[in-house]
């Protein structure tokens, strides 16, 4: 029986039958070359990328989301308005409007 290898779609075996070679072996794990490094969380760490976050950075990204939020707003708006106007004109309420007003439009 073929191993899976063998039958294997997008890996065909080399012509003349010659076996792959074998998978390199996997590298030894380099040693520790830290050195007398402190563990984070300290005062003399490192400063984490949240921290290291510039002012400005902070600031165009509040500004961005600021945005964000305004035009979601304005969107709920006009669609608030959009349903109402239209459910006012289901009920008839719209067509009562101009019967009201002292000249005709």
């Amino acid at each position: 029986m073929r191993s899976f290898r063998e039958n294997d779609y997008f890996n065909p075996p080399p012509p003349g039958g010659a076996q792959p070679p074998p998978p390199a072996p996997a590298p030894e794990a380099a040693p520790n070359q830290g050195g007398n490094r402190k563990a984070g969380g300290g005062r003399g760490s490192a400063p984490s990328t949240r921290s290291s976050m510039s002012g400005r950075s902070r600031k165009t990204c509040f500004t961005i989301l600021l945005v964000a939020l305004v035009i979601v707003i304005l969107f709920l708006l006009l669609a608030v308005a959009f349903t109402v106007t239209v459910f006012l004109h289901v009920i008839g309420v719209l067509t009562l409007i101009p019967q009201l007003l002292p000249y005709e439009c």
